[in-house]
């Protein structure tokens, strides 16, 4: 069912889908793809320096070369991705002249416009080499796992690698059907199975990952319920005068019961001012009418 996405959009800035994109690419260019690339080398140092390898040893360093070469790869694009991904508040604590000056405000529209385009460049080519990273670790993990002489533990660490790059290979696919725009051109079936993981309606996507559509948060009931009922949020512009005014007088309540404690205490008013006096007209010298 179609859902309302109006938030995603904003008047000023060029915006991400989703404000956590940045987070994402520092934890894949920063944390994740050294530890696989890593894991990726050591693995094939241990191959080709041992006695005895597996039978499927060759493919399974070929694939482990790859995936760190694509992890090295998607490290660099992350980076750059991150170098074009500075946040408003940032331009605008850098360039302070931007809160004052239209003129100004508006050359840094353009400037976060033009690295929100860059940073989603090199976002897409940071996800086609993690995602290739993933498949050919999967493939390597399954062929370094197949052994000379089979047994029940055998199976099942083949049968755990093989399904952990279907799984893998499922979620990637997702991924791009729900990127893609065209598709009239494929096979019917190819067509459903895409729009099957395009809307997440998989019985494997919907175990995998959540939609927003699951954890819809009902907006109208928060601000009404919540907002509204604390006065942080008034319900029209009558509302909203009424709300000053009795800030107003309250504040004046709190003046007068100060000035009361005051006088009582040390006989004077030193903290709140005595009341404004209406001036009065001079009076003028003796002997002018």
């Amino acid at each position: 069912m179609a859902k309302d996405r109006e938030y995603r959009g904003s008047l000023v800035w060029k915006r991400p889908g989703a404000l956590g994109e940045a987070e994402v690419e520092r934890g894949l260019g920063g944390v994740v793809s050294p530890v696989l690339a890593g894991f990726s080398l050591a693995a094939i140092a241990t191959v080709v320096t041992a006695d005895r390898v597996p039978p499927l040893a060759d493919w399974a360093v070929a694939a482990l070369a790859v995936t760190a070469a694509c992890l090295v790869f998607g490290m660099q694009y992350a980076f750059l991705s991150l170098r074009h991904s500075t946040p408003p508040a940032d331009r605008l604590g850098w360039n302070p002249e931007a809160t004052v000056d239209e003129s100004e405000l508006n050359r840094e529209r353009r400037r976060q416009a033009t690295d929100r385009d860059l940073a989603l460049r090199y976002s897409g080519r940071t996800r086609g080499f993690y995602n290739t990273a993933l498949i050919s670790f999967a493939l390597g993990l399954a062929l370094l796992v197949v052994p000379r002489e089979w047994s029940v533990a055998s199976v099942v660490a083949v049968a755990a690698a093989a399904l952990a790059g279907l799984i893998e290979i499922t979620w990637i696919a997702g991924q791009w059907a729900a990127r893609s725009r065209e598709m009239t051109r494929l096979h019917p079936f190819v067509r459903w199975l895409l729009a099957r993981l395009r809307s997440g309606t998989g019985p494997l996507l919907q175990r995998l990952v959540f939609s927003p559509d699951d954890v819809e948060v009902r907006l109208s009931t928060l601000d009404s319920v919540s907002l509204e009922s604390v006065g942080i949020l008034p319900r029209s512009d009558g509302d909203l005068h009424a709300a000053i005014a009795e800030l107003t007088q309250a504040a004046r309540d709190i003046q007068a019961e100060l000035a009361a404690i005051a006088r009582e205490r040390v006989g004077v008013d030193p903290d709140v001012s005595p009341p404004i006096q209406a001036p009065t007209a001079p009076t003028p010298p003796a002997g002018t009418t």
